[in-house]
């Protein structure tokens, strides 16, 4: 498979029981244009092994490399005009948002929404994330 390296067999086996044979499928489906699934933030943290982030300073870290993380899908969906992947982006910002139900993050929220305020379908995307549980 290209793109992974891996430095032994468990590193191989690991890898494949992580994709599934989904994702496995969607990866060969088209062998000049590649495509990774977009991983659930929970999945993201069992895979690693992280249960729960205690210490503030490391909740504030992940917090804010979310919201980068989300703030860069945006960009990217939007400068690429890849209208079928709002949804996607829009899920990340709910994530975020899900995550830390803070004033400081539903401004954050409100601030990325206005940003791109000429975008209906994003903001509808966002609306409709946002409301979903």
């Amino acid at each position: 498979m290209r793109g992974f390296v891996a430095n032994t067999d468990h590193d191989w086996l690991t890898f494949l029981a992580a994709t599934g044979p989904r994702e496995l499928e969607a990866m060969a489906a088209d062998p000049e244009h590649p495509h990774l699934a977009t991983p659930e933030v929970d999945a993201l943290l069992e895979h690693a092994g992280i249960t729960d982030i205690a210490d503030a300073a490391s909740r504030a870290t992940v917090l804010a490399a979310l919201r980068q993380s989300a703030e860069r899908r945006v960009a990217g969906v939007v400068e690429h005009k890849r209208r079928g992947h709002y949804a996607d982006a829009a899920l990340l910002v709910a994530t975020c948002v899900a995550c830390d139900d803070t004033d400081a993050t539903a401004r954050w929220a409100a601030a990325l929404r206005a940003q791109y305020k000429r975008y209906p379908a994003l903001r509808h995307a966002l609306d409709r994330a946002a409301k979903t549980p």
